[in-house]
């Protein structure tokens, strides 16, 4: 049962819901906190799997693939953009397996440049808290997440490095980069 604080926190976040996400009532932001709630009390594999399930994988594609992006079938950016929600799904998941937590607070949500941000608290019992900051897009006509930072950590920015280290382990080839890390 969350504390007086954070209710008093959930509610303040629900009041500064940007007008999209009030609109669609269980919108994005009330799913990841049911979802990571579920995450804390089960299988956190399985939930971070079906929350990236989700995920915009077009942006995804184009942010790890950088200008390698405009080379490639749109069924390559696909897969490509599947393969990393899937690692940062991994990541997720074993933060939360090692991390743990009782509670799941929506700290804030609204629109910031030209993505919505969605800002969770996952809090220990112990007092501690794990930020969570998910970065999201409306472009295909709904609230789809692409990003996560978990603390300072940004997923998609260590996944587009991952990248780029490959791209230059395969001398600039980007079907020799992509071969070399399973993408088919």
């Amino acid at each position: 049962m969350p504390d007086r604080r954070g209710v008093i926190a959930g509610a303040l976040g629900w009041l500064a819901l940007a007008p999209g996400l009030r609109a669609q009532g269980t919108g994005l932001a009330d799913d990841l906190v049911r979802a990571l709630q579920a995450a804390l009390e089960g299988d956190a594999a399985a939930t971070a799997q079906r929350i990236f399930a989700e995920a915009d994988t077009g942006i995804i594609a184009q942010v790890v693939l950088g200008p390698a992006a405009a080379d490639l079938e749109p069924a390559t950016l696909r897969r490509v953009g599947t393969h990393y929600a899937q690692r940062m799904a991994g990541v997720l998941s074993d933060r939360i397996a090692r991390q743990g937590g009782e509670s799941v607070i929506l700290v804030s949500a609204g629109q910031v440049r030209r993505y919505h941000e969605i800002v969770i608290e996952i809090r220990s019992g112990s007092g501690g808290a794990t930020i969570l900051r998910w970065h999201a897009s409306d472009r295909t006509g709904r609230m789809r997440p692409f990003n996560l930072l978990i603390g300072s950590e940004n997923l998609l920015a260590q996944q587009r490095d991952g990248f780029a280290a490959a791209l230059s382990g395969a001398g600039g080839d980007v079907a020799a980069a992509l071969e070399r890390l399973g993408i088919r």
